[in-house]
């Protein structure tokens, strides 16, 4: 009974032994997947046909099965501290989509022998790919107008790498360039407007072999899209290490292509000053340092030669001086002599004016008695006229004149006897 027992739980044990063995070996490759089989007995190998989505059965610890998606997936990176063609900082943020292709899975599993190793293949070219690139290009280009062109040449790059072994890169994104976080603040410890360099005591000859000490300031400033090159290349000692011996270094050349005389005199050391700022601004250009101004501020000598130039320099201002003096005395004496023979202009004038006057003054006594002779002429010949044309008026003047009390008045004529009571009566009328 025993007995039986016992080979009737090992019966049972066998079949639900069996039937787990059994279901251990179905497999199930939901949608978007595609799978590898990996035969496991003896040494491993991939069989050559990948599994698409589905249920399977293989023998159970015989055969593996390695899923991979086959939808699109995606890689992204933040870059930091890329240098560009220039050499300037910058950063960068992008991302890569893309897909494995099903017909090409075994091999992608042979390569590369899981989905991890993969995605980390796609993103660390990516990255190194997007590093590459950017130093094709400027900074400001990438900021710019050349972006498209930015990631037309990235997915170009990136598809030419993965395509062929099956992995589909379908687009590139740069979601952002940027400066790096402290940009800014290394731009603001640069000059971006002229500042001086000073440079005092400075040993160097003439072409007459005569030497001088110079003092000299040379103004410089840096430009904002140079400011990062400046400190990457340079670094923050740039006027100690670069301005400055350039500066000695020109000087020291130029000056010994003119006299001392040349660069002692004011009017022509601006000629040695700009063939100084000439040729330092070239030998500067390649560190993207602008040199705007050189000015030689003083010039000295030995004792002796200072003294003769010191003697020579009081003689011509002695000189200019005596000149100075000279021209004004010639100026007053002109001025005076202007001032004389204005006045003696200005009497003539006022002699001429006041015989015009008494010449019109006369001219016009003159008219006006003519005129009030005139007047006297035309007023008897009217007169005349009347009398003529009344000869009785006479007579009437003449009685209009006499007084009152008198009564008869004796005529020459009996033809002229007037009688006074018919005047009076008449001129009481």
């Amino acid at each position: 009974m025993n007995k039986i027992i016992i080979r009737m739980v090992i019966c049972i044990v066998l079949v639900v032994a069996a039937v787990v063995l059994f279901s251990v070996g179905f497999r199930y490759i939901q949608d978007g997947y595609m799978g590898v089989e990996i035969s496991v007995v003896g040494k491993e190998r991939v069989l050559p046909q990948p599994l698409r989505a589905g249920w399977y059965w293989r023998r159970p610890l015989m055969v593996q099965i390695e899923t991979y998606s086959i939808n699109e997936r995606s890689a992204r990176i933040e870059m930091r501290n890329a240098l560009d063609q220039h050499k300037k900082w910058v950063n960068a943020r992008g991302t890569v989509y893309y897909q494995l292709q099903g017909e090409k899975l075994v091999d992608l599993h042979k390569k590369y022998d899981n989905s991890y190793r993969i995605d980390n293949k796609v993103k660390s070219f990516f990255e190194w790919k997007l590093k590459a690139t950017l130093s094709e290009f400027s900074r400001e280009d990438v900021f710019g107008k050349e972006r498209p062109k930015l990631v037309e040449l990235m997915t170009k790059r990136m598809k030419d790498s993965f395509d062929a072994e099956g992995i589909m890169i379908n687009e590139v994104v740069i979601e952002d360039v940027s400066f790096p976080n402290n940009y800014t603040e290394d731009i603001n410890s640069y000059p971006t407007t002229s500042i001086p360099m000073s440079l005092n005591n400075f040993d160097c000859n003439t072409s007459d072999k005569q030497r001088l000490i110079l003092d000299f300031k040379v103004y410089y400033h840096i430009d904002p899209k140079n400011a990062e090159r400046v400190h990457n290349e340079l670094g923050t000692a740039y006027v100690k290490k670069d301005i400055e011996p350039a500066a000695k270094s020109v000087i020291s050349r130029v000056t010994t292509l003119y006299p001392m005389e040349d660069i002692y005199n004011g009017k022509t050391r601006a000629k040695v000053e700009a063939d100084i700022e000439k040729n330092l601004k070239e030998k500067m250009a390649d560190n993207g340092i602008e040199i705007d101004d050189v000015m030689i501020t003083d010039v000295s000598f030995d004792a002796d030669y200072q003294n003769i130039l010191d003697q020579i320099q009081k003689s011509r201002r002695n000189m200019e001086r005596l000149k100075i003096e000279e021209q004004e005395n010639k100026i007053r004496a002109e001025i005076e002599d202007k001032a004389l023979a204005r006045k003696r202009e200005n009497e003539k004038l006022d002699a001429e004016a006041a015989k015009e006057a008494e010449l019109i003054r006369s001219r016009g006594i003159r008219e006006a008695e003519i005129i009030r002779a005139e007047g006297k002429a035309e007023a008897l010949l009217k007169v005349q006229k009347i009398i003529a044309e009344n000869p009785d008026i006479l007579r009437y003047l003449y009685v209009d004149k006499i007084s009152d009390k008198v009564k008869v008045i004796v005529m020459p004529s009996n033809d002229n006897k007037l009688s006074i009571d018919n005047l009076m009566h008449d001129k009481s009328k």
